[in-house]
């Protein structure tokens, strides 16, 4: 019987900061949305609710209408962007807790969220895919102006080719 009476007082997992910006948010597209069907002359709005409208934001004519939608799309567009902010940071937050808790969950929670491979290529896929890029030797033009000012930043830099071995020996050291 606990059980029950506590997941009835538990309402949603939405924290209220979140529900209070989020009805703030709704309750003014209502306001909008209203304004811009009375601009429209639309008789679908009530006479009672048309009259409060004009009368909170103060409109005496309707050239002022104009500016009060858009004041009110402005709220919106700032309450919206300000839930996100909110959201971002809340996530900052939490990752920077769960990186100084446990730094292998935070990693694993990281590698979920950018993970989106759903069927990864085969081997023979992957290896011609990459056999194309650098199976084939190509000859650069070492003339080029761009290197030449390297070399003058940076006299000290010696170019030494690559070779077969060494890429393989960097690859074997790797984690990936």
């Amino acid at each position: 019987m606990n059980r029950s009476i506590k997941l009835e007082t538990q309402g949603s997992k939405t924290p209220p900061w979140v529900r209070r910006i989020q009805e703030g948010i709704n309750n003014t597209r209502k306001e909008l949305s209203a304004l811009l069907e009375i601009k429209r002359v639309n008789r679908k709005v009530q006479n009672i609710k048309r009259t409060r409208l004009l009368k909170k934001f103060n409109i005496e004519k309707i050239e002022n209408l104009d500016q009060v939608i858009e004041e009110l799309k402005q709220k919106v567009s700032a309450k919206t962007q300000r839930l996100s902010r909110y959201r971002k940071r809340q996530n900052q937050y939490y990752q920077t807790k769960l990186f100084w808790a446990d730094c292998k969950k935070f990693y694993n929670c990281l590698r979920q969220i950018y993970s989106t491979v759903k069927n990864a290529p085969d081997k023979d896929q992957v290896e011609s895919f990459w056999r194309e890029i650098y199976g084939k030797e190509v000859q650069h033009n070492g003339e080029a102006h761009w290197i030449e000012n390297q070399y003058q930043q940076n006299p000290s830099m010696e170019w030494s080719p690559l070779c077969e071995k060494d890429v393989a020996d960097a690859l074997r050291t790797a984690l990936n």
